[in-house]
């Protein structure tokens, strides 16, 4: 017959605990919603003009103007876009409001957020 370690019990069953207390109450399929303030999101910016630095720290900051958020050049897109993250939030509704400001400026041909795109299977 085999004996179980008693030294590491203890430890297994403060370790069950542990895992038991931190999933009680979660069900499977639940969401958990982020903190306040901690909503992001990546942007696609078409700019009029190929002259535009995607990157410059004024552009930065102007493209965030007073949503609270922090945007950040991430790189090229297709077609000539650019991609932006923006981080910092303190809601979807501020994440679509921020979207649609950027798509209003006269320097810009479209702005929309970066979306996960699945193919449909034909049937």
């Amino acid at each position: 017959m085999r004996k179980f370690p008693t030294k590491s019990l203890p430890l297994g069953a403060l370790l069950m605990a542990v895992l038991v207390s931190v999933f009680a109450g979660c069900r499977a399929g639940d969401e958990v919603a982020p903190p306040a303030g901690n909503h992001s999101g990546r942007i696609i910016v078409k700019y009029r003009s190929a002259a535009v630095q995607p990157d410059a720290p004024g552009l930065l900051a102007s493209l965030a103007g007073n949503s609270g958020g922090r945007v950040a050049y991430l790189g090229a897109a297709g077609g000539g876009a650019v991609v932006y993250s923006v981080t910092g939030l303190k809601d979807a509704a501020a994440f679509r409001a921020l979207v649609e400001a950027i798509g209003h400026r006269g320097d810009v041909v479209y702005a929309e957020a970066d979306r996960r795109v699945t193919r449909q299977r034909q049937e």
